[in-house]
């Protein structure tokens, strides 16, 4: 009966693969390049089912890749998500019961979106606005669909895949520093930003990048048994975020770094410290002295410095906080701009996450994004002090993560990140299947002597 059925099926393949080559040559006359798009894009949407169906986790590993595609909106990664989310819905691999698990997260995210909503009803520019809220609501679907998905068979796709998408970000930085298409990966003479719309995103994409790495040294689980390719992979992503010459990045990562190190430090002996450092000096050392020219050098010292639009940004900050306490719930999503064009004559963005919230959202929207970020990072430091030494991904290395995106968010706005919704929901997923139960042997993340 089985061989039946699957005979069934790939001769109804056969006969759908027929039908479609035998409209692309009926049609051959008309063949114009809109024709070519139409035609290509639903070749792409059929072989795009037939692996959904077959190999899901394949998809959603290629969605985290295209992460790194974002130089138009939509992203090639924001389409495909909405075909895995509903395949995902229909082929049952999400678990939608870890919902009533987290009912606090979800009223607290849901409290959130109403906020953004009842916002919506104070807008200078209603067309902004709701497109703005729009991103906000799909990122918050981003989170839940990794908080649903996630389990431990497939998180190490999961860091895989963010690898593969930084490791390549990196690359085209580099070839467009090099001089190929310099025009579409570099922001200008020496600021890389690969696919990305801003070096200021391009270079704390990389950094979650070197922690996985850091942290998956002793397991090897992410690039296998191959120290050196360890090594060339975080100097690379290293220099990636350097040569982005962001300075929430350069922070970010030695923020992420440090807590990684703080966190873990009874693991690591003073010997392998003291190494780490003069490895890391000997990198700076070399990097200042034979990959920096004099441009580049003062360049760095330029960047190191205040700029002269930081006045400006510091000034429309002030007048953001000052006018938070006017509207309970905000003067709407995406309105800081429009804001402080009305108050300085200059449009400024927030360039700060705290900032955009409490003016945006209001108080009580500021407050409930916070509670629900804090709930994370308070669990996964509970977890912390709690957990195996030899799992797979630990809660340390998303502790690193997230503190280094929040610090800098200090002085960039960080919500429409895909990366900071992609490893809360992550974290939310360890958080949910190890609450209320110490670590045991068949928990969230494969051990790592298996």
């Amino acid at each position: 009966m089985n061989n039946s059925s699957e005979m069934q099926k790939k001769d109804l393949l056969i006969l759908l693969i027929c039908i479609i080559i035998g409209a692309i040559i009926g049609l051959f006359p008309l063949w114009n390049m809109i024709f070519l798009f139409v035609i290509v894009a639903g070749i792409i949407s059929i072989f795009s089912i037939m692996v959904l169906n077959i190999r899901y986790d394949y998809i959603v590993m290629l969605n985290i890749v295209l992460q790194a595609i974002v130089m138009f909106d939509p992203s090639p990664s924001e389409i495909l998500f909405f075909i895995l989310l509903l395949f995902g819905f229909i082929n049952g691999k999400m678990r939608f019961e870890k919902i009533e698990e987290q009912i606090f997260f979800c009223a607290l995210f849901s409290g959130f979106l109403i906020i953004n909503l009842i916002g919506l009803f104070n807008m200078i520019d209603p067309y902004w606005g709701i497109r703005y809220f729009m991103i906000t609501f799909y990122l918050l679907v981003l989170a839940l669909f990794f908080f649903l998905y996630t389990n431990k068979e497939n998180v190490i796709y999961i860091m895989r895949a963010y690898f593969l998408s930084t490791i390549i970000s990196a690359l085209l930085g580099f070839l467009g520093y090099m001089g190929f298409y310099s025009h579409i990966l570099m922001y200008d003479e020496f600021r890389m930003q690969a696919l990305f719309k801003d070096p200021n995103v391009f270079g704390p994409f990389l950094i979650p990048s070197v922690i996985i790495l850091i942290d998956d040294l002793k397991s090897r689980k992410v690039l296998g048994n191959h120290i050196s390719l360890y090594i060339f992979s975080i100097g690379l992503i290293i220099l990636g975020t350097i040569f982005s010459f962001s300075r929430g990045a350069w922070i970010s990562l030695l923020v992420s770094i440090l807590v990684y190190y703080l966190l873990n430090i009874k693991k690591y002996s003073m010997k392998k410290i003291i190494i780490t450092l003069l490895i890391l000096s000997l990198c700076i050392y070399f990097i200042w002295f034979y990959i920096f020219d004099n441009g580049l050098r003062e360049f760095f010292y330029s960047r190191s410095s205040l700029q002269s639009y930081d006045t400006g940004r510091f000034t429309s900050q002030k007048i953001g906080l000052s006018l938070a306490a006017k509207k309970v719930f905000g003067y709407g999503p995406g309105q800081y701009e429009l804001v402080a064009l009305e108050e300085m004559g200059v449009e400024f963005s927030a360039h700060s996450l705290y900032i955009r919230l409490i003016l945006e959202n209001g108080i009580i929207g500021f407050i409930l994004f916070m509670v629900a970020f804090l709930y994370i990072i308070f669990n996964l430091y509970k977890l912390h002090h709690k957990e195996d030494k030899n799992i797979f991904i630990t809660s340390s290395l998303l502790i690193s993560i997230l503190a280094g995106i929040m610090v800098n968010s200090l002085v960039i706005d960080t919500l429409h990140w895909r990366h900071l919704w992609l490893f809360m929901g992550v974290s939310l997923s360890l958080i949910n299947e190890r609450k209320g139960s110490a670590i045991r042997e068949e928990g969230f993340f494969e051990n790592r002597n298996n």
